[in-house]
């Protein structure tokens, strides 16, 4: 009898730990969404995303999001190439339905002492400062108008995902494939391109307009 009890509360342990989220994703860049709960998993908790994409150092969009996410993806993230960049803010909470508010701003970013390749096609000579907590290099693919470049950048650590990309890259209509995060300054120069390959999707919310 007192097996047959402890098998029940093991089964019955994750449900009780998970938590109900608010959820609210956009259908498209910029577009609105209506809260709905939803129960999410035991190693996850609920979230208000604010994602913005920058073109030339001008923003270009902003979009509020809800959802339940790892732990792990809590924080601030980013990467850039060259004159494109976007900001990750995801704001954590671990009480039922505690994600009401929309995340806030991005902090302002900081130049910090690392530096990388960044472009987006050939040839990729540019010098690239790292900003914030930015310390990886990256390459990757993405798409340009039906075709596709090869494009050189900075990144955060968690941009880079192992072993599987974060959930606040998904659902996004514009991807791009990682084919390299490296650390060091110019490690993701032409020769180092196929170093550490991950072959997972990237998300770029509107690389290119």
């Amino acid at each position: 009898m007192n097996f047959f009890l402890l098998l029940l509360g093991i089964w019955l342990l994750p449900k009780a730990d998970a938590l109900k989220c608010n959820e609210c994703i956009p259908a498209q860049a910029g577009g609105t969404c209506t809260n709905k709960q939803v129960e999410c998993s035991s190693n996850q908790q609920c979230a208000s995303l604010r994602e913005i994409y920058y073109e030339g150092g001008a923003e270009r969009s902003n979009v509020l999001s809800k959802r339940c996410v790892p732990t792990a993806e809590c924080g601030e993230s980013s990467f850039n190439y060259a004159n494109f960049k976007i900001s990750f803010v995801i704001e954590c909470c671990n009480t039922d339905l505690c994600n009401t508010k929309d995340a806030s701003a991005p902090s302002k970013s900081i130049p910090n002492k690392m530096k990388c390749y960044g472009c987006v096609g050939l040839p990729c000579n540019r010098t690239l400062n790292c900003e914030s907590n930015q310390d990886r290099c990256i390459t990757s693919t993405v798409t340009d108008q039906g075709g596709t470049k090869v494009a050189r950048g900075c990144a955060t650590k968690n941009i880079c995902p192992s072993p599987t990309f974060p959930t606040f890259l998904q659902g996004n209509k514009v991807v791009g494939k990682v084919d390299s995060c490296c650390e060091g300054d110019f490690c993701n120069g032409a020769t180092t391109a196929t170093a550490s390959l991950l072959a997972v999707p990237l998300i770029s919310l509107v690389l290119f307009y």
